[in-house]
């Protein structure tokens, strides 16, 4: 291959090979600089997809461990409805006392005792539902 290289350059020829040493040099290291910029990218996100594969597996043996958090939406929704439910009967049970007290003192008897029936009848109620949700 010696053969191809003239044995004389003129200082012309010189300075452009010069050049495009110096060139190639810079965009070599330029090229390193970016090839270990993307590999320490790469291994950042290695090093995430990791973490949260054992976050993932965590909650997934989490889940196993204790199934009805697999519900616990279904159940928070339910008790929201309940509660709602709830505040909905006192605020006619506080209704009715309001009635109650404002009625005639003659018939109070007969209302006192429709309103304790009802009062029993929803408070036992609103015990089953607790039951319910909490067992």
């Amino acid at each position: 291959m010696l053969f191809l290289v003239p044995t004389s350059y003129d200082d012309e020829t010189i300075l452009g090979l010069k050049r495009t040493i110096k060139e190639l040099g810079l965009n070599q290291s330029y090229h390193y600089y970016v090839l270990q910029n993307y590999s320490r990218g790469l291994e950042d996100f290695r090093q995430q997809m990791t973490s949260v594969t054992s976050d993932v597996s965590n909650i997934k043996d989490s889940l196993k461990e204790a199934p009805q958090m697999l519900n616990i939406g279904k159940e928070l929704d339910s008790l929201k409805s309940s509660l709602a439910t709830y505040g909905a009967t006192i605020s006619d049970l506080k209704l009715s006392l309001a009635e109650l007290k404002e009625s005639p003192t003659s018939s109070t008897g007969a209302q006192r005792e429709a309103f304790n029936a009802t009062l029993q009848a929803r408070l036992d109620s609103i015990t089953e539902d607790l039951h319910h949700h909490h067992v």
